[in-house]
């Protein structure tokens, strides 16, 4: 399974966004502190405009909530369907672990918005009835 790099955007004292590998944070300030003395570190990718021009498939908030206003992923809203409506036990005895992980994540995922939209447990699922293969 291939880690997908997580980015945030950030600006230097002179007002200039990047995208910086959030692993790479601590470089990028001691580069942007320096005053451009140090080589710009690997992986910050300039953003040569405003920072609307930047936009996000799936944006986290550091120490915050996102929005359950945020629109679910055609897998999620997939898969929570076939959960509600299909035969779940049937549909991911076919897939892999990691697929049935994937497609379980999806579930509890959409089911989180759809709690937080509703202000009770709509969607909710049981972790021992969604995942039946860790029993």
């Amino acid at each position: 399974m291939v880690a997908s790099v997580r980015f945030l955007l950030t600006n230097d004292d002179d007002g200039h966004w990047f995208l910086v590998p959030t692993h790479m944070e601590a470089q990028f300030v001691q580069w942007a502190v320096s005053g451009g003395e140090l080589d710009q570190p690997e992986g910050v990718v300039p953003v040569n405009g405003h920072p609307s021009i930047v936009t996000f498939a799936a944006p986290e908030l550091r120490g915050q909530t996102v929005p359950a206003s945020l629109t679910p992923s055609p897998l999620e809203r997939a898969m929570h369907s076939v959960w509600l409506h299909g035969h779940w036990r049937f549909l991911t005895s076919k897939m892999t672990t990691d697929e049935r992980e994937a497609a379980a994540d999806a579930v509890q995922r959409y089911g989180r918005i759809l709690d937080a939209q509703s202000g009770g447990d709509v969607g909710t699922t049981d972790d021992a009835d969604i995942r039946w293969w860790r029993s």
